[in-house]
């Protein structure tokens, strides 16, 4: 993706050549790219066509390309694997991480209804978000961590976070591509939501050393979720 970025930038979308481009199995972790499509049901141009011509490209012999915006890769035997959406993978551990193995790990267990894995910034530990079967036990949550714990560190994914929600959010269109972004605000609320829980409690803890009034508003905290599990793995 960030080649064929670059070569956007230097000639425009006409006369990419895709050998530049072409990553081959076997080149390591390197070999996951964008997927890009060609062929007589790619169209030339949607309604607006501002918007759908920046994913689309020409190569050098005048075929037209469109950018899937999915990640992932052939093995060696011709199949090819989806990985994830570009923009969802993990930065964790000095590696990068497709969601979608985790994923379908942690989906196979049989407690687990859905599963989506996030990060809201580099610079944090990653979150998974997980939706659990109906009138599953709250006092099995600390067992079932430790389970998926167990599964995400084979995937180099220690010290992700927990948190189980009702349902998760998916796209209206399919009933089935998780919306992350939605996921990735309500995740920076819900860190901001324990920051100021932090923050009252030390107040409180001055002010019980203090005979100086203060007076404090407190924003309302979302009570979207069956339970919030901030801590990191065991």
């Amino acid at each position: 993706t960030q080649r064929l970025e670059e070569r956007l930038q230097q000639t425009g979308s006409k006369n990419i050549s895709l050998s530049e481009l072409t990553l081959k199995s076997g080149q390591g972790e390197a070999w996951i790219g964008e997927i890009i499509v060609s062929g007589p049901q790619v169209l030339v141009h949607y309604t607006d066509d501002t918007v759908s011509m920046e994913k689309k490209f020409y190569d050098d012999h005048g075929s037209l390309w469109h950018r899937t915006g999915d990640r992932g890769c052939f093995d060696n035997d011709g199949h090819l694997w989806l990985a994830g959406r570009i923009g969802d993978e993990i930065q964790w551990n000095n590696t990068i991480i497709d969601p979608f193995g985790p994923e379908i790990a942690i989906n196979e267990h049989p407690n687990i209804v859905l599963s989506a894995l996030i990060q809201t910034d580099s610079t944090q530990p990653p979150t998974l978000v997980y939706q659990t079967v109906d009138n599953f036990s709250p006092q099995l949550f600390d067992h079932l961590e430790a389970e998926l714990s167990t599964q995400l560190a084979s995937f180099n994914l220690t010290g992700t976070r927990f948190r189980a929600v009702k349902s998760i959010p998916v796209d209206n269109r399919h009933n089935s591509k998780i919306n992350r972004k939605l996921l990735r605000n309500s995740a920076i609320k819900c860190q901001y939501n324990w920051f100021l829980r932090r923050l009252f409690s030390l107040i409180g803890r001055l002010k019980r050393h203090s005979s100086a009034p203060l007076t404090i508003n407190c924003p309302t905290h979302d009570n979207t979720t069956t339970r919030e599990a901030t801590h990191e793995q065991r």
